[in-house]
């Protein structure tokens, strides 16, 4: 994966998504669609910082790896 993707593969991950059950009270569902759209982050270099939730889905904070003197 990487910053280069298609119009097919932007199509086939926004089918991916409105495929998972990620209504309000699905925690895994909405987990599963958090960690697709991070793992797209990921491969963009950013790091994942997650925190578990009990009740909700988690909560996901990307960060950038790069700072603005590194452009």
């Amino acid at each position: 994966m990487s910053s280069n993707t298609t119009f097919t593969d932007d199509v086939a991950l926004v089918k991916q998504l409105a495929a998972v059950n990620s209504g309000t009270n699905n925690q895994s569902g909405v987990n599963e669609v958090g960690q697709l759209i991070a793992d797209r982050f990921i491969a963009l270099g950013f790091k994942l910082h997650r925190y578990h939730h009990a009740t909700a889905g988690d909560l996901f904070y990307l960060q950038t790896t790069k700072r603005r003197s590194d452009k």
